[in-house]
């Protein structure tokens, strides 16, 4: 017995150790190169000790087969996948390792307060990277941890900055907070722990705060069919005026980079397809047409497709991608459907918010997605198990 909990300690020390790392290969001031090594061989210790903990403790098929069927199949689609499409795109094997790592390790994990403490020292990496970017900005000339976009769409004045502090952009930060927040909503914290992380989301000025907050509204203030008509308005409006811009004509540049298309236009006032719905067009057009993969698609618009979606099937193809949809559709389904989420408000809207984003952003392979994703699920299996 002594031995088995020794076990999980150390594969929990392991997957936080891999959570830390893999934050850090984000910050600016880490090189790319040794940080990549460095979580690759984390990964393998992690991933090794993790299942050798499961199997010890000899209930691996009981659990991780008969009572989570579901989650097993989303996470074994892209190794099926890896096995006979050969596909080593290291964007698809870091998408594997990170979600198969984390649900090991959140369903083997004795309670979520060690989760809790991980992210809690990644928020104040955070924090302190959000500071430095605020003094620098006021009182420096460099540009280390603050960002400047000119002709940026979304802001009155044409320009756009970000307090990023340590990591790539303030979407990183925005998305790194939720999770946060998500993991003390599944600690029952006060209130005033809330504090800090609002105040940091509201200096990011992203959009998918906006969504965040009113989700929150909408499923602690409302119930049934008004609940979900309010939240799928929400949604939909949040992903139409992510990817286009309502601006005032002759105002812009165009066409530039953010500025790619005029859709239609009403007396002075333009509707434009922004650079992010424009990716997202053209990796559809391939996706379906089938004329390149997701490396190839990089390397001929220098971008990402801007959505996760999109990437996978450019990854393994259509097929795998509407295998990978419809099992997270079932998922997801069951988690809404046979747990009253207004228990944890905070958490299930951010983990609305994180598959919403699935088509808006590339954050297949971030651990922050997968935590708050496996935690749902850990929530209502711990409710199967209960009814039982």
């Amino acid at each position: 017995m002594k031995q088995t909990a020794s076990l999980s300690f150390f594969s929990e020390l392991a997957f936080g150790f891999v959570i830390l790392l893999y934050t850090l290969a984000n910050f600016l001031l880490i090189l790319e190169l040794p940080s990549n090594l460095i979580i690759g061989l984390a990964v393998l210790l992690a991933t090794s000790l993790i299942i050798l903990n499961t199997l010890y403790k000899g209930d691996f098929y009981s659990n991780f087969i008969e009572k989570k069927a579901d989650l097993v199949l989303l996470i074994s689609l892209p190794l099926i996948f890896l096995f006979f499409n050969q596909n080593f795109e290291s964007e698809f094997l870091s998408f594997t390792l990170v979600s198969s790592l984390s649900y090991l390790a959140i369903f083997n994990m004795r309670n979520s307060y060690f989760l809790l403490l991980i992210f809690r020292c990644i928020f104040y990496i955070v924090l302190l990277g959000v500071l430095l970017g605020i003094i620098e900005y006021y009182f420096f000339e460099s540009s280390y941890f603050n960002d400047t976009v000119e002709y940026y769409p979304y802001s009155a004045s044409g320009r756009k900055i970000s307090f990023s502090g340590f990591m790539y952009n303030y979407n990183s930060v925005t998305y790194l907070v939720i999770c946060y927040m998500a993991l003390l909503s599944f600690q029952n914290s006060d209130i005033k722990d809330y504090i800090l992380p609002i105040v940091i989301l509201f200096l990011m000025f992203s959009k998918l705060l906006i969504l965040f907050l009113l989700l929150i509204v909408l499923i602690k203030f409302f119930k049934g069919k008004a609940r979900i008509a309010l939240s799928f308005f929400a949604i939909i409006s949040y992903l139409i005026l992510s990817n286009v811009v309502i601006v005032e004509e002759g105002t812009y540049p165009y066409p530039s980079m953010y500025f790619r298309e005029i859709l239609t236009s009403y007396m002075s006032w333009d509707l434009v397809l922004s650079l992010h719905g424009w990716l997202k067009q053209q990796g559809l057009q391939e996706l379906l047409v089938g004329a390149s993969n997701f490396i190839e698609f990089e390397n001929k618009y220098s971008y990402q497709p801007h959505s996760s979606l999109i990437s996978f099937g450019l990854m393994g193809g259509i097929f795998f991608l509407f295998l990978f949809v419809g099992n997270l559709i079932i998922v997801s389904l069951r988690i809404l459907n046979q747990i009253d989420i207004s228990d944890a408000p905070i958490l299930y809207a951010a983990f609305l918010a994180f598959l919403i984003e699935l088509i808006n952003w590339d954050f297949y392979d971030s651990f922050y997605f997968w935590i708050v994703f496996f935690i749902c699920c850990k929530n209502l299996v711990k409710i199967k198990s209960n009814n039982n």
